[in-house]
């Protein structure tokens, strides 16, 4: 029986989590759930067949876990794809099984697409820490927000709320992708566009562990982050052509085919010779190699709708 009281009663929001041996992390993840999850929401944890104790986890959490399936998957893609087509909820939020999420901040985005039925699709900003592989230090990284001149929203999946009404139109995850964040992102803003806004509040904390895929795939990291600094021209003439060219380049893996898309895209946007320079070091090099020095104040952003 539903935690709601009744089979038939739609839940608030469907959160969903892919997870695959992370028995700890996971704990972690559902103690953080406790804190802004509602009875009238639905929790649904997709495990790829784990051999830890994520069973016993779940166990743990039976009273806030609604559905539950531990079979093999292909990808953390597939398991997200499956908890999509169980989901009930009017909103679907997608949880990472290893980040810690902002109570306040998670409530305030979900009050913003009650009050605003017109918006499809909702991106939040957050915060970015490292872990360093030679001292296993967790170390600052980034702040992910949308700037005052920014286009697009920043491309952080664990930022991302979607309505469930709008899954015929935009699809499930891509298991063929690598960064299925960065590759839904594109499709949302080709699809959507003004129905996709960004919600100016620090939803989360996602660290960048090592078995994270900036650790584990550097040259696709690389070649998918110079496509969204491509993304940001996308109101420039023939801009829309720009973008979708650009949603294609994601999904091409080769390290040196996506430096030669970059160049060419460069070539007919006609970008200063700075701005060449600058994406071809993006192909070269890992943004943030050098972690910034001072985390971000911890107060709440300003809440601000954009």
């Amino acid at each position: 029986m539903s935690r709601l009281g009744s089979e038939a009663a739609t839940p608030k929001v469907s959160y969903i989590i892919s997870t695959r041996n992370r028995a700890h992390y996971l704990d972690s993840t559902l103690q953080n759930l406790r804190e802004f999850v509602t009875p009238e929401d639905e929790v649904i944890v997709i495990d790829g067949a784990s051999t830890d104790e994520t069973s016993e986890v779940i166990k743990k959490h039976s009273d806030i876990v609604d559905v539950f399936e531990s079979s093999p998957d292909t990808c953390e893609a597939h398991g997200y794809n499956k908890g999509i087509l169980k989901s009930r909820g009017q909103i679907i939020k997608f949880l990472t099984d290893d980040d810690y999420f902002f109570p306040e901040a998670m409530r305030q985005a979900i009050s913003v697409l009650e009050s605003h039925p017109e918006i499809d699709a909702l991106q939040c900003g957050g915060v970015d820490f490292m872990i360093d592989p030679a001292t296993g230090e967790e170390r600052y990284f980034a702040r992910f927000w949308k700037g005052p001149n920014d286009v697009a929203p920043p491309a952080v999946g664990l930022g991302l709320f979607v309505r469930r009404s709008i899954i015929p139109q935009v699809g499930l995850l891509d298991t063929n992708c690598r960064f299925i964040d960065l590759d839904y992102h594109a499709r949302l803003l080709l699809l959507l566009r003004e129905k996709f806004r960004y919600l100016n509040v620090k939803l989360f904390r996602h660290t960048l562990r090592l078995h994270s895929g900036r650790y584990r795939f550097p040259d696709r990291v690389q070649v998918e982050e110079a496509r969204f600094t491509l993304l940001s021209s996308s109101v420039s003439p023939g801009g829309e052509s720009l973008l979708f060219l650009a949603y294609l380049e994601v999904r091409m893996w080769r390290y040196v085919l996506g430096r030669v898309i970059i160049k060419a895209l460069v070539l007919v946007l006609r970008l200063p010779e700075a701005a060449s320079t600058a994406l071809v070091r993006a192909c070269r090099a890992l943004r943030g190699s050098k972690p910034l020095e001072k985390p971000p104040s911890e107060a709440e952003w300003d809440g601000m709708l954009s």
